[in-house]
């Protein structure tokens, strides 16, 4: 089932505005899809590999024991505190927060943590004082097709209860979580958290209810490679175990974030500073109302550095401040105001653009100093036809070639107003040119037939450079009224139409809480959701595209080596990701690397290479995700050559590389680090 553009025939992102504003019809432009094979493709996905998450596996499903280490009396097995114990879905687990391991041992996994918390009693060897904990759940998810599984920690955070042991009253258990909390990875693959909540949970009540609700001021970075670290108040505490949480040293938010954004900018050259930085903006705060409509960043380094691995911008100082969004700290006009999980996407000029949560958009630079850095309030201010907040709606990033020339083109849709009520709007923007405003695209299919927007949403954008949504709720056109959107729907830029694809097989409700990553397979890993039942409704779900399906499945290209001027080029031996130079070292000049890849019938050829950023997917907002095609040209029909870019237009860090043949069939990725 396709959906029509509103503005008729043609290409939806040329369009005049004012001084003749022409956004590019690269995005949408049918050579995308070279040749007549793509035409054929059929669009239609398929589900498979369901499967839940508990803490007591059946055998075969843990890579690991769960709770491994000395000292822990498990939780129990179901009911209060026990694992994947939250108020809406009855003890199924609930991945709030998932983000694409990029290197590492556990490299292609997802890192997941859970809405509630888990209470267990640690031994005197652990903790002197032999109290209970409450600790914050979170496990490692392997998606491998054949037998997905997982393994289980726990982030001790909150120590309670009588010194001795004794019983504890569950009326007042305390918890301080990551939930609700932003993140991004940064340029050396480690994943920075921002943001949470804290409080006391009644779990004498059904539901529980918390009591003395706070926000946090939490800053903890994930190391994926370092070892876990002893018992304490940020710890794995799983001796010989990889991945580690670490919480800098005397440092935390200025003010407490709930539902703040996190994106990491270009590595900033001002005033002797020359480091990657972290942006945390907007969210809400209890306790005042400057967080919704204000800022505040942090340097960040390798979690090993002795400088700190976090660290204050010192542009914000001496005297430590929040900065103001668009129109200042106090200005609550929801058209511009930063607001919750306001969703920041790094530009390829460098700047920050803002796409969400109003209807009217912003960019800053990080690299002007302080005392002269503004808000362009003039970019994607105009078009839009949906005239209220976004919240949970969705947000991604394409920087695609046209004419030579990288351009920018934001896309957001669906999310809901004030009143509750969900849009099917789609609107784009090319966001780095000047006063470009947003475009209408078509609206968003919902469940066929019978509904009528999509908020809760989660936008994944796949190696083919079409969009899947999954998830949501709608309002129906008949009772009951709210009901979740079940079939994912596509959009496929080079037709400018939407396609809804099947539901999931067990009609699980991918609601509020629900998240999806794209794997480097290319298939897409879907969890959570409020509304679920035991049972009933698996916790995890896999999509596989429209590009994996035939019988026979297609023939993919396989990408077998990449080469640089020099030849072969680093290769990290813990987990085969391709080290590449973003620029010359003498020259500052672009590098020129060749890709090779094999699987390829004789007609066949590779046409185009991309990358794509690993997933850190929380309330249906991704700030890391993004898609950047690379420069390149024939070289044979089984290799082409392809440029690197400054740091502006191609991020450093770890990214997933495919590469795509005349059909538009994508390659399993192979991991790339481009670096300074």
């Amino acid at each position: 089932m396709a959906a029509h553009c509103r503005r008729g025939i043609g290409d939806p992102f040329v369009v005049s505005h004012r001084n003749a504003v022409l956004l590019s019809a690269a995005f949408l432009s049918a050579a995308m899809f070279v040749g007549g094979r793509a035409a054929a493709q059929s669009l239609q996905g398929s589900w498979s590999d369901t499967f839940h998450h508990s803490t007591v596996a059946p055998a075969g499903t843990d890579f690991a024991a769960p709770f491994r280490g000395p000292g822990f009396v498990p939780p129990p097995a179901s009911g209060v505190f026990s694992w994947g114990f939250y108020t809406s879905g009855g003890g199924a687990f609930q991945p709030v927060h998932m983000a694409l391991i990029p290197k590492g041992p556990h490299q292609g996994k997802l890192l997941v943590w859970d809405e509630w918390p888990v209470v267990l009693r640690a031994s005197s060897a652990l903790d002197p004082t032999n109290r209970f904990w409450s600790c914050q759940a979170w496990a490692i998810v392997d998606p491998e097709p054949r037998l997905p599984r997982f393994r289980n920690f726990l982030l001790p955070s909150v120590p309670f209860g009588p010194k001795d042991g004794s019983s504890y009253t569950v009326s007042g258990a305390p918890f301080d979580s990551i939930v609700c909390a932003g993140h991004a990875w940064s340029q050396e693959g480690d994943l920075i958290v921002a943001g949470g909540e804290m409080g006391d949970i009644d779990a004498l009540t059904n539901p529980p209810l918390i009591n003395n609700f706070e926000i946090t001021k939490t800053l903890v970075m994930f190391d994926p490679v370092a070892a876990s670290q002893p018992f304490g108040l940020s710890c794995s505490l799983y001796p010989g175990e990889i991945g580690a949480w670490k919480k800098p040293g005397n440092q935390e938010l200025l003010v407490g974030r709930w539902y703040p954004t996190v994106t990491l900018s270009q590595r900033i050259t001002r005033n002797g500073l020359n480091n990657e930085v972290v942006v945390v903006a907007g969210g809400a705060d209890f306790a005042t109302n400057q967080v919704l409509n204000t800022y505040e960043s942090f340097v960040v380094r390798a979690s090993n550095s002795p400088a700190g691995f976090l660290t204050r911008d010192p542009d914000h100082g001496p005297t430590t401040q929040v900065m103001p969004g668009p129109g200042g700290t106090l200005n609550f006009n929801f058209r511009e105001m930063l607001g919750l999980y306001p969703r920041l996407h790094l530009l390829s000029t460098g700047d920050l653009f803002v796409s969400g949560y109003g209807p009217d958009s912003s960019a800053f630079s990080m690299n002007a100093p302080l005392a002269s850095r503004t808000w362009n309030r003039s970019v994607g201010r105009f078009g839009s036809v949906w005239n209220a907040s976004r919240e949970n709606g969705g947000s991604v990033f394409f920087a695609r070639m046209a004419g030579g020339a990288l351009q920018d083109v934001v896309v957001r849709l669906g999310g809901w107003n004030t009143s509750f009520l969900p849009t099917s709007d789609a609107e784009a923007c090319l966001a780095s040119s000047g006063t470009a405003p947003w475009i209408t695209l078509p609206p968003m299919p919902g469940n066929s037939p019978g509904t009528v927007g999509r908020t809760d949403l989660n936008p994944i954008i796949l190696p083919d450079s079409t969009l899947l949504v999954i998830g949501g709720s709608a309002l129906s056109t008949s009772p009951p009224g709210y009901v979740p959107v079940l079939q994912p729907a596509l959009y496929v830029p080079s037709t400018n139409t939407w396609h809804l694809q099947p539901a999931e097989t067990t009609l699980s409700p991918r609601r509020y809480h629900s998240t999806a990553a794209l794997l480097p397979d290319g298939r897409v890993l879907v969890g959570g959701g409020n509304d679920r039942t035991t049972g009933a409704h698996p916790d995890y779900a896999i999509f596989s595209p429209h590009y994996l399906q035939g019988n026979p499945p297609p023939l993919r290209p396989r990408i077998v080596s990449i080469t640089g001027p020099a030849g072969a080029v680093t290769i990290d031996p813990l987990d085969g990701t391709y080290v590449l130079d973003g620029q010359d070292v003498d020259t500052g000049l672009p590098v020129v690397f060749q890709m090779t890849c094999t699987d390829l019938d004789p007609n066949d050829a590779v046409v185009r290479l991309v990358l794509l950023a690993p997933a850190a997917m929380t309330h249906h907002s991704d700030m890391t995700a993004r898609y950047v095609e690379l420069p390149s040209n024939v070289v044979s029909s089984t290799r082409r050559n392809f440029l690197t870019m400054d740091g502006n237009r191609l991020p450093r860090g770890y990214d997933m590389a495919f590469a795509l043949n005349r059909a538009n069939i994508p390659s399993k990725a192979v991991w790339v680090k481009i670096r300074s």
